[in-house]
């Protein structure tokens, strides 16, 4: 086979080479083809899976509550396992990041929110939020504090 020669055009397919290989189109050099390279920027539309923000003890975490709590879906561990209950979830903006996701709400924070907030008041508010563990006991505590965002 012959090494693909200097053209004008760039071709549209890919080239082999001497060796057989596939080489890509953007690595065929051809003589007086521009070197700029049109940069595909995507707008986005709507984010159908978001990420689950995990916690981390003694770490804040700061949020913008998007939406009002909700019962998440039954965990099915597998065979011979028992399911777990579905964990309450609600939609949060990382204020740090920018980036939209779901955290869960576990029952002490799900608690404090629910009665300083009664009605889901606390939707469109933002927070500083801080897991704590507890020693001696099987759940942890939290630290919330209401602050602009």
């Amino acid at each position: 086979m012959e090494k693909p020669t200097a053209q004008k055009s760039v071709n549209a397919a890919a080239v082999k080479s001497t060796t057989d290989n596939v080489v890509p189109l953007q690595a065929v050099a051809t003589e007086g083809a521009s070197t700029a390279v049109a940069i595909f920027k995507p707008k986005l539309v709507r984010i159908i899976i978001k990420p689950l923000f995990k916690w981390v003890n003694n770490v804040a975490r700061f949020y913008k509550v998007d939406g009002p709590m909700f019962i998440g879906k039954t965990i099915n561990e597998g065979a011979g396992k028992p399911k777990k209950d579905p964990a309450t979830l609600m939609f949060v903006t990382d204020l740090e990041t920018g980036e939209q996701g779901q955290c869960i709400c576990a029952t002490v924070l799900r608690l404090v929110l629910n009665e300083e907030y009664p009605g889901d008041a606390y939707v469109g508010k933002s927070f500083a939020i801080k897991q704590n563990k507890i020693v001696g006991k099987d759940y942890n505590g939290f630290d919330v504090a209401e602050i602009e965002g």
